[in-house]
């Protein structure tokens, strides 16, 4: 990393540090009701004859409400970094459709 991206990277810290809430995007609370409503449907949907990709694609597609339920809170609470937290969400987005893949996994073999 180029030594000038250091120095930018320090001078944003008092900006990252304000956006907190963004930062630490799943809260308790959030976290085990999305992971429940993964593990109870992964279940229900691992018995169907369809390969596993589409399995946690339609394991995702239940928990809609219990996975972007945060996403709209902290939208509604923070309206100026609507374009943050959109783009933060995806990677919870992305870790929620692998552990959808490996509860449908688990459900199948186990």
């Amino acid at each position: 990393m180029p030594r000038t991206a250091h120095i930018s990277v320090l001078l944003l810290l008092p900006f990252i540090a304000a956006c907190n809430p963004v930062l630490e995007i799943e809260s308790q609370g959030y976290t085990q009701t999305a992971t429940q409503c993964i593990k109870r449907e992964a279940q229900a949907v691992a018995p169907q004859r369809v390969d596993l990709r589409r399995a946690a694609t339609a394991v995702v597609k239940r928990c809609k409400t219990e996975l972007h339920s945060k996403e709209r809170a902290l939208i509604a609470s923070y309206p100026k970094f609507e374009d943050k937290i959109r783009e933060e969400w995806k990677n919870v987005t992305a870790m929620r459709y692998r552990q959808a893949l490996r509860a449908v996994a688990r459900a199948r073999t186990g």
